[in-house]
């Protein structure tokens, strides 16, 4: 029941931005903005979604090095590096948000992620680009809190998720 619970919360995540991540005994605790505060006038609305039962986590990312010396996405001079970490704090500064996920049978989750940190409007940005990436991770079970720190069910992520999308279609 839990892993159909978790794919049906997953299915629901949409520009979920990462904003942080910690793996401590094969718990992954990420606390993720979402879209949805707008639906209250609250452009930062994050919630905390810990998953248990975690053996694992990588995360599969491109980066560009840029090698101009003002920015330019379409240079040729830019060369991107495909790079793999397990770090928590790496994977946090790569500013990943949740586009969609994938589940891999037995127990197994992929997050396919873009990156806030793709575009640079910054001629001056120096700094290297990501190009998105793919989060892995194993979850046996999994708990949402909403910012006050109370306990949030799937069911009440559904009615958010319609909400916010019934919003969009009537826009």
């Amino acid at each position: 029941m839990a892993r159909q619970e978790i794919n049906d919360l997953f299915s629901m995540f949409h520009d979920f931005g990462i904003i942080s991540l910690t793996y401590i005994n094969k718990n992954l605790t990420m606390t993720l903005a979402i879209p949805w505060g707008q639906l209250w006038d609250d452009l930062n609305y994050q919630i905390r979604l810990e998953l248990s039962g975690c053996d694992f986590i990588l995360c599969n990312y491109s980066e560009c090095i840029n090698t101009n010396e003002h920015f330019d996405a379409s240079s040729p001079k830019n060369r991107w590096v495909d790079k793999t970490t397990s770090e928590p704090n790496t994977i946090t500064e790569l500013e990943l948000e949740v586009q969609s996920h994938e589940f891999i049978t037995p127990n197994r989750y992929v997050f396919r992620c873009n990156s806030s940190r793709c575009i640079s409007n910054n001629p001056f940005d120096s700094g290297n680009l990501i190009g998105g990436g793919k989060l892995f991770f194993t979850a046996e079970d999994y708990a949402i809190f909403d910012k006050d720190g109370k306990q949030i069910d799937l069911n009440q992520m559904k009615k958010w998720c319609t909400e916010w999308w019934d919003k969009i279609k009537n826009q």
